[in-house]
């Protein structure tokens, strides 16, 4: 689909965070590896294109049902929040022409929101030293709602708060099950190229409405 003619028609735009407007995917991994790591717990792997779509909380229920991590979810999680959090707060960038983006969809009238697998702690601090937290609605995560990127239902729930419908809703993401499920779901698919999910560009631009290396092609 032909950019010009897709924005003319939106009304909503919803980003993934980690990987689609930020370059913060191999911190992202870090803090899941490192955690199976330390612990020696193996591990497939494909276990990071697996767990992006769940949040921390549906991450650290994976690894304890799924691959034998004998640790509470809250122990989980205040590991995960140790090993990545300062990268978040103090040096994770933004990805090329995101504020020029995010700009012109503002300037247009399209309305923009965040949802995303990291938790608030996380996401609010970047977005701030960044300079980007005022352009987006409101920011939801997996652990908000309590839902995956993977249930259907999230998006329906997503475009209603935007006060969008699927059909004129833009969903920018790079992980190829995100974008599978908000395709199913209706909204307009733009898959966003992240060094973590290489492997799957060709599956990703063959299910998705549009597919860009770099936020620079729409601006």
């Amino acid at each position: 689909m032909n950019w010009d003619d897709m924005l003319s028609c939106i009304t909503g735009a919803i980003f993934d965070f980690d990987g689609t407007l930020v370059n913060s995917m191999p911190d992202w991994a870090g803090k899941m590896l490192y955690l199976l790591n330390t612990h020696h717990i193996a591990y497939p792997a494909d276990i990071i294109r697996t767990v992006t779509p769940l949040g921390d909380v549906g991450a650290a229920e994976y690894f304890r049902q799924n691959l034998g991590l004998s640790l509470s979810v809250e122990q989980i999680r205040a590991e995960l929040d140790a090993y990545a959090l300062p990268k978040y707060r103090d040096t994770i960038q933004p990805k090329e022409a995101a504020e020029q983006l995010l700009l012109r969809l503002k300037r247009a009238g399209v309305k923009s929101c965040i949802l995303t697998a990291s938790p608030q702690h996380m996401m609010r601090p970047c977005l701030e030293r960044c300079g980007l937290a005022d352009y987006f609605e409101f920011n939801w995560c997996c652990d908000d709602l309590g839902l995956k990127k993977t249930q259907p239902e999230i998006y329906a729930r997503t475009c209603a708060q935007l006060g969008t419908v699927p059909g004129k809703t833009l969903f920018f993401d790079d992980n190829i099950y995100a974008l599978r499920t908000a395709r199913a779901a209706g909204l307009v698919t733009v898959g966003v190229y992240d060094e973590s999910s290489a492997g799957d560009e060709q599956e990703i631009r063959s299910l998705t409405d549009c597919y860009i290396r770099s936020f620079s092609q729409l601006v």
